[in-house]
């Protein structure tokens, strides 16, 4: 569920590509391509936010860092493209269009779905022999607590639920109901894919990884985000940051130079 709230404009909450090379055969985004990176960050989004939420990202990382996040279809220039309903569509899609990308270490970054979402592509790199060298996974536990499925909801009580569990779609999206139907189908699916995704008998993810939260995220407790220990037979670590579910909008320098520092060493 994709906050949008700070400096950004409405344009850029509904994740519409502005700047970078959005590569059409492909589900990836690259914000601003390098000939020769020393390591890649690949980037997972939240529900219902495309690839181009990273789009500022190298901003405020070093310039032998790539960032290529993956774009799902359903939104942007995807929009009239059927959304994925399923993790495992999302993790293979990811496999498929990271293949071409792997000749030089790489980094996994996840954010809420985009955590599950990247976490399985960890674990399914690992199996293939190719683990990335760190894993970073964001407001998101790695096994949700049962709770009522939002995606069976008619719209009006969706987008209510939604907005009570994650204070995520601005008023004025809100208020433009043509856009929010257009913007709908895919958060939805998103939402679908966590609340259908078999969280039982995983492997356990083999590279170091660290954990983010908001310390006000009303969804996601400390102990939440250090339940990710028992999933990782390597290094984990845990950091929260002043903010909520979605802190990394209003927290994004911080959160950058803790990533950056973590990938010098890769």
């Amino acid at each position: 569920m994709g906050n949008m709230n700070g400096s950004l404009t409405l344009a850029d909450r509904i994740a519409l590509p502005q700047a970078g090379l959005l590569e059409r055969n492909t589900l990836i985004y690259r914000p601003s391509a390098k000939a020769n990176p020393r390591v890649r960050l690949f980037c997972f989004p939240y529900a219902g936010a495309g690839g181009t939420i990273f789009r500022l990202w190298p901003n405020y990382l070093e310039d032998d860092v790539e960032v290529v996040s993956l774009h799902p279809p359903g939104r942007a220039h995807r929009l009239r493209e059927p959304p994925f309903r399923r993790v495992e569509a999302m993790v293979e899609s990811a496999i498929e269009s990271f293949s071409d990308l792997l000749d030089r270490p790489f980094a996994v970054f996840g954010h809420s779905l985009g955590a599950i979402v990247g976490a399985e592509f960890a674990r399914m790199m690992s199996l293939s022999s190719r683990p990335p060298g760190h894993l970073f996974v964001s407001s998101r536990p790695p096994i949700p607590q049962k709770t009522r499925l939002l995606h069976e909801m008619e719209d009006p009580a969706f987008l209510v639920a939604i907005n009570e569990r994650y204070q995520g779609i601005p008023r004025e999206l809100l208020a433009h109901e043509d856009l929010l139907q257009l913007l709908l189908p895919a958060l939805r699916a998103d939402v679908e894919a966590l609340e259908t995704f078999d969280y039982g008998g995983r492997a356990k993810i083999q590279c170091p990884t660290s954990v983010y939260g908001g310390e006000v995220d009303p969804t996601v407790s400390l102990a939440d985000l250090e339940a990710w220990h028992a999933e990782v037979s390597a290094p984990c670590d845990v950091r929260v940051f002043a903010g909520d579910h979605f802190y990394l909008n209003t927290q994004t320098k911080a959160l950058l130079t803790d990533i950056s520092a973590k990938l010098k060493r890769l």
